[in-house]
């Protein structure tokens, strides 16, 4: 994990708390039980790697969760479907991932019309559940604002993904392409100032590398990668950018 010794601090903490799940050596009234943490912050910082990563280290499965497949048109199918989720996660010891979770628990809806009320039904109902889960549930969201304050109040613990200073976007650069043979060595630095999709560039560059079958992967590779990027925006490559990668190639 890159980022900051802050951050990195507080999700050895989350990590720690996943680790001692049931513990009852602690001298507090019950036991180190149910978790539920925010990550917030701007699109792009890490939050579901994050989540993905704590997994790992804790050896549990990380069940991302899709409420498309679980939410019916219904009046009662959409809890049906909840609790049967919940209990499958708990058989199983899973931490319960909620992406872009403030279009779930964002600021209630006004009772227009009985599918607002039906709605806020099933968003108690999963709020219910998420409560009474002996577990880790870990929400993401772009936009704490959107949060409803009665559901923030129930957070264990928040935590904030803040946009990675050059420092760690340097430092993501050389761990990308760590273990590729590079005829020159990567201006690391200069990349972190002036590219910021690091890691779709770096697959679709390795990609070229191994496709043309050279010894070494270089920038003129990289140069590929980033007109990719920009060809999928529709948008043209900074005249500096272009410049540079093709003059070091």
């Amino acid at each position: 994990w890159l980022g900051s010794d802050d951050l990195k601090e507080q999700l050895r903490y989350i990590l720690f708390r996943i680790q001692h799940m049931g513990d009852t050596s602690y001298h507090v009234q019950e036991r180190i039980h149910a978790c539920i943490v925010l990550f917030h912050g701007p699109s792009g910082t890490g939050k579901t790697l994050a989540a993905r990563i704590l997994g790992k280290e804790a050896d549990l499965p990380v069940w991302q969760v899709d409420l498309s497949m679980i939410m019916d048109k219904y009046v009662g199918e959409s809890e049906k479907h909840l609790r049967e989720m919940f209990r499958n996660a708990q058989r199983n010891n899973c931490i319960l991932l909620f992406d872009e979770a403030d279009v779930l628990f964002g600021k209630r809806t006004a009772l227009a019309s009985s599918n607002d009320k039906y709605a806020n039904s099933a968003t108690a109902f999963l709020l219910q559940e998420i409560e009474q889960y002996q577990g880790i549930v870990i929400l993401t969201t772009n936009i704490l604002q959107n949060f409803d304050d009665a559901f923030l109040r129930r957070i264990t613990v928040m935590i904030r993904f803040p946009l990675p200073d050059k420092t760690v976007k340097a430092e993501k650069w050389r761990v990308c392409f760590s273990g590729i043979p590079l005829k020159t060595e990567l201006p690391c630095t200069w990349l972190a100032e002036h590219l910021a999709q690091i890691e779709n560039v770096a697959v679709n560059a390795a990609c070229y590398w191994r496709m043309e079958g050279k010894a070494f992967l270089t920038l003129e590779h990289i140069l590929k990668a980033v007109k990719l990027e920009y060809n999928k925006r529709q948008e043209q490559i900074p005249v500096e950018i272009m410049k540079f990668l093709h003059t070091e190639s």
